[in-house]
């Protein structure tokens, strides 16, 4: 069973069954698309260039297997309709939950995530997540919520 919060890469089985179906003559890049604000993982640096945990490993994957990819950091909503519009091959970084999985396939994990928060009921702005229902305190930051 697959634990909610783990982070999938889900280019790596795209790349294998595409570096064992390479018996073409023209080779064609394999365009991955990422978020560009999800530091430490993705994002652009002070040049504009993709860098970041994810960014290194799929590089380091691609060049293991002789691959060309070229990497796209955008908005996370433009990333994902770019997969679904065929603009991009695959998307790093997103975390597996079983609506995606009835229209993405996956990758094995390659990293887990654990967290826990404790905030206080005391602390002004905290409100429960009532879009999510996941229960989850989080920080009204005035019409936007975001986790602490």
């Amino acid at each position: 069973m697959i634990k909610p919060g783990t982070s999938f890469l889900l280019f790596l089985q795209l790349l294998v069954v595409v570096n064992l179906s390479i018996a073409s003559e023209s080779i064609q890049p394999i365009f991955i698309g990422g978020s560009s604000n999800y530091p430490p993982y993705e994002f652009l640096d002070e040049n504009g260039r993709p860098t970041g945990y994810n960014i290194e490993l799929t590089q380091a994957i691609a060049e293991i297997m002789g691959m060309d990819i070229e990497i796209d950091l955008g908005g996370w909503a433009h990333t994902r309709t770019e997969l679904e519009e065929g603009s991009v091959d695959a998307i790093m970084g997103i975390g597996f939950s079983a609506e995606r999985a009835q229209v993405l396939d996956f990758s094995p994990p390659t990293t887990l995530f654990s967290f826990r928060s404790l905030p206080t009921a005391r602390r002004r702005g905290l409100i429960r997540c009532r879009t999510c229902r996941t229960g989850i305190w989080l920080y009204n930051t005035g019409g936007s919520c975001t986790t602490i």
